[in-house]
């Protein structure tokens, strides 16, 4: 994994977007079946179901009783995974995720992008915790829990500035 972990927050055309880049010690097969299989996403993410295919619908459910809605735009295996995520009543966002071998493992490009202001740092937050969990199973390591992780950097998150791109 990278040595800076933390993802950087900005502005976008329709309020708010984090972008996250990591590096895993793994080859990108591996890094894109952690990222789309569900009993994979399961150790790491939460309870996926529904097709991974342009068009597709998926459901997220996480542990805390919430879901989300997806709709998948792209899906370029395994590279690129692109979806509308639609949460709760909040307009739906698009959250991009793509993977390029390198001579070490695989670099990992989360993009979430058409967030709600008010609620970005939150999803800032909360992809840092996820990611944090991902490397952890790749790894084969106890970490804390995702909500341990989330409370440790919501903070660092609020105070952090917004970029403008």
């Amino acid at each position: 994994m990278t040595t800076s972990t933390f993802g950087e927050l900005r502005r976008d055309r329709s309020g708010r977007a984090v972008r996250f880049e990591r590096r895993y010690a793994t080859d990108i097969a591996d890094l894109w079946a952690a990222c789309t299989e569900p009993d994979r996403l399961a150790r790491w993410f939460a309870d996926v179901t529904g097709e991974l295919v342009v068009g597709g619908q998926a459901f997220v459910g996480f542990r805390d009783g919430d879901h989300t809605e997806t709709t998948i735009r792209r899906c370029e295996p395994p590279h690129v995974l692109e979806l509308d995520w639609a949460f709760g009543e909040e307009a739906v966002s698009v959250l991009t995720v793509e993977l390029t071998a390198t001579d070490d493992g695989t670099l990992l490009v989360l993009d979430h992008r058409a967030l709600p202001t008010s609620s970005a740092t939150g999803y800032s937050a909360g992809w840092h915790a996820y990611l944090d969990l991902l490397d952890a199973c790749l790894a084969d390591r106890e970490t804390s829990t995702w909500q341990q992780r989330f409370n440790e950097l919501i903070d660092d998150y609020r105070n952090a500035p917004v970029a403008r791109r």
